[in-house]
């Protein structure tokens, strides 16, 4: 290394710089012939700085997480509100004792950083779940169906956001374990998508779960309808997994509590029919004639043609739109009848079959004749 500083030295400009060129090279062969000082160096960057710099990447890490999973949860309060009523926040920890609790409206997770963060996406999003998800009916809906409830909503929040590489990991480590050990079964999480595709997910199902918990929350009935809860959830999968064309599957459920019908306006024969869409309507009316509280009206869109013409009167386009002409028939007559009060309107999108369709949903309760 003298050497090489005396060979370069000639070279080095005059001033502040040959001593700084000068210095950088003795630190360089300091560095080569103390090798373990690195290794003190780095343990102490670690055990200072790079604490800040640990602490920074977990607050990214649980900002990120609180911010999407909060937004995931919204989405689905939209279809049902409450569902989900509290937000998300995240410490860390490094021991092995992690914990989960409610504070202020948000679900307050302990938890231990993975290398894999994959693992830690997939963690959060459990324990958030276990807590957040119909938090009034963790004592009164049925153990088995509110674990199938709780893994599904984990399944769903992570394909809807996008996050691909931990949607993979929990399929592979948690999903497929449960199944292979039949903790879940899987055709009862497949019915469960079903229905979210059809659109009645958490518009019917969890809906109806969260309004029965509702009542039975903290009195001393909490646990004494527990199996209507299943007979309920195989009422909905019996309708999300029936095969096209079926008209034996049930549509009218009457348990102690849940009282629901659930209408399709889908045949064209039947609306072809001689009472048309007054057959729609007449279901409802025997529905709430045999006990039913509420009634769930579904239609898909129709494509309706509108034609063009010239000022002779020749077609010289077709144009095709999306038409709730039935249903918007059904919601009129509806809105007609003093016994009944329609209490939302909602259009969204599902999908059938691999094909998107625009849906409508009508529910209609029978009005309380004691109430003016």
């Amino acid at each position: 290394m003298d050497e090489i500083i005396m060979f370069i030295k000639p070279y080095l400009p005059a001033g502040g710089w040959s001593v700084f060129i000068v210095s950088l090279l003795l630190l360089l062969r300091y560095i080569i012939k103390h090798p373990e000082v690195v290794d003190h160096w780095s343990e102490l960057y670690y055990k200072y700085v790079g604490i800040w710099e640990k602490d920074r990447s977990r607050k990214i890490v649980s900002s990120e997480l609180s911010y999407r999973i909060t937004n995931l949860a919204k989405e689905l309060n939209k279809q049902s509100d409450g569902i989900i009523p509290f937000g998300l926040r995240i410490r860390w920890t490094n021991t092995d004792e992690i914990s989960s609790s409610v504070q202020d409206d948000n679900v307050i997770l302990v938890l231990k950083e993975s290398s894999n963060s994959d693992k830690n996406i997939v963690d959060s999003i459990l324990m958030f779940t276990s807590q957040a998800l119909l938090p009034k009916g963790r004592n009164s809906i049925n153990k088995v169906l509110l674990g199938l409830l709780d893994i599904y909503s984990v399944k769903k929040m992570l394909f809807s956001g996008n996050y691909s590489s931990a949607y993979n990991y929990f399929i592979k480590n948690v999903l497929d374990e449960k199944i292979s050990k039949n903790e879940i079964e899987k055709e009862k999480i497949m019915g469960i998508q079903k229905a979210d595709e059809k659109g009645f997910y958490a518009r019917v199902l969890l809906e109806e779960l969260k309004l029965f918990s509702e009542k039975y929350f903290r009195t001393s009935e909490e646990d004494k309808h527990i199996q209507e809860t299943l007979e309920y959830f195989n009422f909905i999968f019996s309708i999300a997994t029936r095969k096209p064309g079926d008209d034996t599957t049930r549509l009218l459920f009457l348990g102690e509590t849940i009282k629901i019908g659930i209408v399709f306006v889908a045949k064209r024969d039947t609306v072809n029919s001689y009472y048309g869409l007054d057959s729609y309507i007449h279901r409802t009316k025997v529905d709430f004639e045999k006990g039913a509280t509420k009634v769930y009206i579904f239609a898909h869109a129709l494509l309706v043609e509108e034609y063009e013409t010239d000022p002779e009167g020749y077609v010289i386009d077709v144009h095709r739109k999306a038409s709730f002409q039935y249903m918007d028939y059904i919601e009129k007559e509806l809105l007609k009848n003093t016994n009944y009060l329609l209490t939302k309107t909602e259009s969204f999108w599902v999908d059938i079959d691999g094909y998107k369709k625009m849906t409508k949903l009508l529910v209609v309760e029978k009005r309380d004749p004691t109430l003016t």
